[in-house]
C-alpha cells in the first residue's frame, strides 16, 4: 500500500481518496475509521447543544419515540431516529442489539448469557446492556470480525 500525503495551503477542505484495485477487508477498516472520525451527532442536554464524536458514545437508545445518546459524562437527547443513526454508523463498531438499542462494540468490556438465548453485555462504565437474542448472531459475526 502506497500512502501519498499532499501538504498545501490553498487547500479549502481535506480530502480524502483512495484508489484501489480491490477492497480488502483491512481497507474496509481503515474506511470505517476513518468515517468514524469524522463523523458527530448534534446532541441536548439542559437546553445546551453539544457535538458528541462516536467514540465517546457508549450506545443509543430509542425511548418513548425519543432518541438518547448515552457516554460517561451523561445522556444526551438527539433529534435523528435510531434507525438513521444505524444507517451512518453501519461499517463502524456500532451494533443494532434490540429493537431500541443501537450499542458501540468498542466500548463493551464483557457480554454473557442469558435465559432464552439473550445475552447481558457490561460496559467499559459498568453499566449493562439486554442483548435480544434475535441480534445476537449479528453481534457475534461483528465481534469475531474485529469489530
Amino acid at each position: 500500500m502506497k500512502l501519498i500525503i499532499e501538504e498545501t495551503t490553498d487547500c479549502e477542505e481535506t480530502e480524502i481518496r483512495i484508489r484501489c484495485g480491490l477492497m480488502t477487508p483491512e481497507l474496509q477498516e481503515l474506511i470505517s475509521l476513518i468515517r468514524l472520525r469524522t463523523f458527530s451527532v448534534e446532541a441536548r442536554r439542559d437546553g445546551e447543544v453539544f457535538y458528541l464524536r462516536p467514540e465517546d458514545i457508549l450506545y443509543f437508545e430509542s425511548v418513548d419515540g425519543r432518541t438518547f445518546a448515552y457516554t460517561a459524562e451523561g445522556v444526551y437527547e438527539l433529534p435523528l431516529k435510531l434507525s438513521q443513526l444505524e444507517d451512518e454508523l453501519a461499517k463502524t463498531s456500532f451494533q443494532r442489539v434490540s429493537r431500541t438499542t443501537v450499542l458501540n462494540l468498542a466500548k463493551l468490556r464483557s457480554v454473557k448469557g442469558l435465559i432464552n438465548g439473550r445475552m447481558l453485555g457490561t460496559m467499559e462504565n459498568g453499566e449493562q446492556v439486554v442483548i435480544n437474542r434475535s441480534h445476537v448472531r449479528a453481534l457475534r459475526l461483528k465481534l469475531q470480525q474485529g469489530r
